[in-house]
């Protein structure tokens, strides 16, 4: 029995870190059987974007040493020393998760803000708590792509196929702001049942930041205008990584390599399709016109960052494809993996919850997925 308990706990273990993995898992499949069929050589350089590998490399080692230096723990603790009001302290947190998806990703700000949430609604029970959950984690979603560098997809096409400014902002805002009013209206209106627990530790509430953090901010505002192209993004990435190295060299430890390597399995994959004439052209017949419905649709399947990369080597309208994939976040669980961390923090800490916060997730995606479609395919300028 004892053998078999272990098992069991291995198992387990091996089924989720499967489950963490599976994007990349699929990606180096395909990029190894894409191999079989254009043999490895010269030209391969050349699919590996390193730009954007930079870019998403030197960002998330910035985003981690805020984290390390409590910037979100000292932002949480200040908004529940501030606010008492549960719909004002809901509707604070839910725009929170929305600003701050733009610049450090929609991963992080769930990462940084669920935890929290759960913790102060931990007396709230199930209809307030996936309710308040489920809405940060659509805002995460959508107010990641209101900038170049808010999430993955946006970092990727934007430095990859040199979007202007002037055109990203006219195809993105216009949905992310729809998404921010839909947002503020469903947690203002939204009732809730309980009133906010006693803060038990004011002085740990209140404590500061370190210096560091300046430091930080200083290496985040670097790499922010090396990703509009106002700094060279080798000088930058360089930077930060050496002075990161100084300050902090653990969180190297803490990067998620896994994106980085999903993201040259993708490369290898979709250079080598591009080398076989009949998919290519295929594919380049097939998306021609229909980017928007490619990308919306096929990261209801694999999530929308692989979606971006495959479809854009053969996309005709890049601008089309930034906004489908970024809308094609809505819907099922797995159309952005960002959903994934709040599923798993959720379940996690309400275990006997699952369930019933997927339906709540499946419903209010859907909701807002059916309001942005038309809105985001016809009123874009």
């Amino acid at each position: 029995m004892h053998c078999q308990g272990h098992r069991l706990s291995d198992m387990k273990k091996i089924t989720e870190y499967l489950k963490k993995e599976a994007v990349f898992i699929i990606s180096v499949v395909l990029a190894a059987v894409s191999c079989f069929f254009v043999h490895p050589d010269s030209q391969y350089l050349s699919y590996i974007d390193i730009r954007t590998i930079l870019l998403l490399f030197s960002l998330m080692l910035v985003v981690q040493a805020f984290v390390d230096a409590g910037l979100f723990q000292w932002a949480q603790n200040m908004i529940l020393k501030k606010t008492r009001n549960p719909r004002l302290l809901g509707l604070l947190l839910v725009l929170l998760v929305f600003i701050s998806s733009m610049a450090v990703t929609n991963d992080v700000a769930l990462i940084s803000f669920v935890p929290f949430t759960l913790l102060m609604f931990s007396s709230f029970d199930r209809r307030d708590s996936a309710f308040i959950v489920v809405m940060e984690t659509i805002e995460a979603n959508l107010g990641s792509m209101a900038t170049p560098f808010g999430n993955p997809q946006n970092l990727f096409l934007y430095s990859s196929f040199a979007i202007s400014n002037s055109d990203f902002f006219r195809t993105v805002l216009p949905s992310s702001a729809v998404s921010l009013i839909m947002l503020a209206c469903l947690c203002w209106f939204h009732r809730y049942r309980l009133e906010l627990p006693a803060i038990e530790n004011e002085e740990e509430k209140s404590r500061k930041l370190g210096r560091s953090i300046w430091i930080y901010v200083v290496l985040f505002v670097m790499i922010l205008l090396s990703v509009l192209r106002l700094i060279p993004v080798p000088y930058a990435a360089a930077f930060a990584a050496l002075v990161i190295l100084v300050f902090n060299r653990k969180v190297f430890l803490k990067v998620d390599y896994a994106l980085l390597l999903t993201f040259c399995a993708f490369f290898i994959f979709v250079g080598n399709m591009k080398r076989i004439p009949q998919i290519s052209s295929m594919l380049e017949t097939s998306l021609s016109g229909n980017e928007y419905w490619w990308g919306l649709g096929l990261s209801q399947l694999i999530s929308n960052v692989p979606a971006a990369i495959m479809l854009s080597g053969f996309a005709s309208d890049i601008r089309m494809l930034l906004l489908g994939v970024n809308i094609g976040g809505l819907g099922t669980l797995i159309a952005s993996l960002a959903s994934l961390i709040s599923f798993k923090g959720y379940s996690g800490i309400r275990k006997s919850e699952g369930a019933y916060y997927f339906a709540i997730f499946t419903f209010y995606n859907l909701l807002f997925l059916a309001a942005l479609i038309p809105f985001s395919y016809f009123f874009r300028f």
